[in-house]
């Protein structure tokens, strides 16, 4: 089963601007005396001239667990979890002059084409869903 919460919409129409604060990982919350890392980037679009995608990932040193990804071409947002604790996936989108919206996920994955105005700037961050748990928010993603 999969849940999703979208505020974007709402945000847009009221000409607000949400902001989304997280707290720095605590491993405790998920599993004890693992040590969960941040890790991002930004790149130009191969497909996209102008565009820039922006990834956030969590993870154990042994593979990403939570991804998190904005994909310029096409507008894509992209969600996966590569991890079987019983925990889902929180993921958050900014949009320069749209706010934050947020996706929560219970299965492995999602993927979401999205439509917006080009040169927008885009973050995102990720965060195992019902913890504090969360990545660094990673910029440079545009539209």
């Amino acid at each position: 089963m999969r849940t999703r919460t979208r505020r974007m919409a709402a945000v847009a129409l009221s000409g607000l601007t949400a902001t989304v604060v997280g707290a720095a990982p605590a491993a405790a919350d998920v599993q004890p005396n693992v040590t969960w890392r941040s890790y991002g980037y930004s790149e130009a679009s191969e497909d996209d001239v102008g565009g820039r995608d922006v990834y956030a990932s969590l993870n154990t040193g042994t593979g990403s667990a939570y991804e998190a990804g904005f994909r310029a071409y096409g507008e894509w947002f992209w969600v996966r979890e590569n991890r079987t604790d019983g925990h889902g996936l929180r993921a958050y989108l900014s949009v320069e002059g749209f706010g934050t919206a947020t996706y929560v996920i219970n299965t492995s994955g999602d993927d979401w084409n999205l439509s917006f105005p080009e040169g927008r700037a885009v973050s995102v961050k990720v965060c195992i869903d019902g913890t504090s748990t969360c990545s660094n928010w990673y910029g440079g993603g545009r539209t």
